[in-house]
């Protein structure tokens, strides 16, 4: 789950017709990794499913702090807009 601290509404605007969004996870050394992940958008939080044995679990464990951007397509590059969080 990610709780996001910005305005919902806007957010939501901007989720809305995405299917996908990219995630950023960190390493221990502070580089990112970015993924493409399902999401769920329900009010100020962002519900996404992985399996546990996916490296960007352990990452997130790690590291709660990710960022996520609108993907424009399954692989595609994400878009230029990020949001920085934190998971929960």
């Amino acid at each position: 789950m990610f709780e996001i601290n910005s305005e919902p509404n806007i957010l939501e605007e901007i989720l809305r017709n995405q299917n996908y969004i990219a995630l950023t996870t960190f390493k221990k050394n502070g580089q990112g990794v970015t993924s493409p992940i399902w999401f769920v958008f329900d009010g100020d939080k962002i519900f996404i499913c992985t399996r546990e044995k996916f490296l960007k679990v352990r990452r997130i464990r790690n590291n709660p702090n990710v960022e996520i951007a609108p993907a424009k397509a399954r692989m595609g590059a994400p878009s230029d807009y990020k949001i920085i969080g934190e998971t929960i």
